[in-house]
């Protein structure tokens, strides 16, 4: 009998920073939020460890709250174990962009969104910046087709 199958429920992380990403960044800015990718992972029953106290301040957004951003403090490299799809055992060393993922995606698993961590007077709509960017030539959709 499986480690999966003695569990009466089972939580699910799946992370991923696919290298089509880095695009959307300029250099400067992967850089200096220390971002690297993330091939689609699986995490069975996910347990965070906390390995470097310091937290790191860097604009965040979510799907869940299309839209917006808002500047969120997140520690600076942590530790995830669990099992993968496979059913084998994986410890997974985050630094940087990565374990701002995680520590985001195992939020939702407690049932919390980055505003309930975000500093509150950096909420923003993110659609002015949108505008700017493409110089107003740009279509709006605060839903899902």
């Amino acid at each position: 009998m499986s480690l999966l199958t003695l569990q009466k429920s089972n939580r699910i992380l799946a992370l991923e920073f696919s290298p089509r990403r880095k695009e959307e960044f300029s250099p400067e800015v992967y850089s200096a939020r220390g971002m690297s990718t993330l091939p689609y992972t699986i995490i069975i029953n996910p347990q965070m460890e906390i390995l470097d106290y310091k937290k790191v301040v860097f604009p965040e957004s979510c799907e869940s709250v299309r839209g917006f951003s808002a500047l969120v403090p997140r520690y600076e490299a942590v530790k995830l174990t669990g099992i993968d799809n496979k059913g084998e055992s994986v410890v997974m060393q985050s630094r940087g962009w990565i374990a701002r993922i995680i520590q985001h995606e195992m939020d939702h698993l407690e049932g919390k969104l980055f505003v309930d961590s975000m500093d509150p007077k950096s909420f923003q709509n993110d659609a002015w910046h949108r505008i700017n960017v493409h110089q107003g030539r740009i279509q709006l959709q605060f839903y899902k087709k």
